[in-house]
């Protein structure tokens, strides 16, 4: 019989259970349903299996996780513990990386790494960004994330050099524009509806429509083929009809 976890809200049956029915996928994860002291409960007890109701998008193809949102990497607020919940749930971990260094990083990635199979991110904010630890997320995390900085080819390639995908939140067309051209796997589409840091001075829908229109996702030149689908990510608090990707939410 299922329980239904507290923190991703589906349905967690044990490794003993049946396969889940077609058009679900199941994910080995961590769960924090626990029966009192029962060695067969779930989190810290054992193991369960997470049954998840996949939803395929360029995005969730792109980066190998099973539902498309991500958890928005809000400082100290998005903690590693937050953000494991967020991957064994089927969705993108991210976390900041602001203020830490790359020894200080590939500690916490390691930490998360070992406590989930799920799709993790790290996000530098602003140009003061160390490329040592740039290095590291990209050695750890499938996506390493850089918002309120101009895009940078250099950075994008460092990120690709330790086998990450490389993701860049803008707030204006041009700005989609130098990413796309710099090289990057995702490029994030901010509006002014967002919350926190805004980088942009046009509304989501606008904005989008003009960066869809100019950046074909999926005839992308220059780029190899493993790196040939350009996704484009929506960070809002709902996701609209036609939107192209996912939410990314705290």
């Amino acid at each position: 019989e299922a329980n239904r976890c507290p923190l991703c809200a589906v349905a967690v049956r044990h490794q003993a259970s049946p396969a889940p029915a077609s058009g679900t996928a199941a994910v080995t994860g961590r769960c924090r349903v626990l029966r009192g002291r029962d060695a067969d409960g779930c989190g810290a007890l054992g193991r369960c299996s997470v049954v998840i109701m996949a939803v395929t998008t360029r995005f969730t193809e792109l980066v190998g996780c099973q539902v498309p949102i991500q958890l928005a990497p809000m400082g100290s607020v998005s903690t590693p513990a937050l953000a494991v919940a967020v991957a064994d749930a089927g969705g993108v971990a991210s976390i900041s990386a602001m203020g830490l260094t790359g020894a200080e990083l590939d500690q916490v990635l390691a930490g998360m790494a070992a406590r989930t199979t799920g799709v993790l991110a790290a996000n530098f904010l602003t140009g003061d960004i160390d490329r040592e630890a740039v290095a590291a997320a990209a050695a750890r995390a499938k996506i390493v994330d850089f918002f309120w900085a101009d895009p940078d080819p250099a950075l994008v390639e460092l990120a690709h050099r330790g086998g990450a995908l490389a993701c860049w939140q803008v707030g204006s067309l041009d700005e989609a524009k130098a990413a796309a051209d710099a090289g990057c796997d995702v490029v994030v589409v901010q509006g002014t509806e967002a919350g926190g840091h805004i980088r942009g001075h046009s509304r989501l829908r606008p904005l989008l429509e003009s960066v869809v229109g100019q950046l074909d996702p999926l005839e992308r030149v220059g780029h190899s083929p493993a790196r040939s689908h350009l996704a484009l990510e929506v960070r809002r608090s709902l996701l609209d009809e036609g939107a192209h990707a996912l939410l990314r939410v705290l």
